[in-house]
């Protein structure tokens, strides 16, 4: 399975898919820095895993303006938001829910 996904991942970088705006000398260093899966990984039960991913992942969020967004992504956003726009009834804008909440609170804090 490490040799699939070291093929994949070779695959990709090869296509331009990964490391994106990386050296090819940045690249050989990060894959040589980090082995997969890092040491006592395994050792961990599923949920500290879980767990230990969720961290890098919060790690990575706490800095997303440096993560680069594919043209890929952005184009799927583009063809989800227009198709949005073509159903007339889907949803409630903000405004028109904060009203009704509004008045809706205001009218059970009457009844009591």
């Amino acid at each position: 399975m490490v040799k699939s996904r070291r093929i994949k991942e070779d695959e990709a970088i090869q296509e331009g898919k990964l490391f994106r705006g990386y050296s090819r000398k940045e690249r050989l260093k990060m894959s040589q820095a980090l082995p997969l899966p890092p040491p006592g990984f395994d050792a961990l039960t599923a949920d500290e895993q879980i767990d230990y991913l969720q961290s890098l992942w919060d790690r990575i969020a706490a800095h997303a303006e440096q993560v680069p967004v594919p043209d890929w992504h952005r184009k799927v956003l583009a063809e989800r938001l227009a198709s949005l726009e073509t159903i007339s009834d889907y949803g409630k804008s903000w405004e028109q829910f904060d009203r009704e909440l509004t008045e809706e609170l205001q009218t059970k804090s009457d009844r009591t």
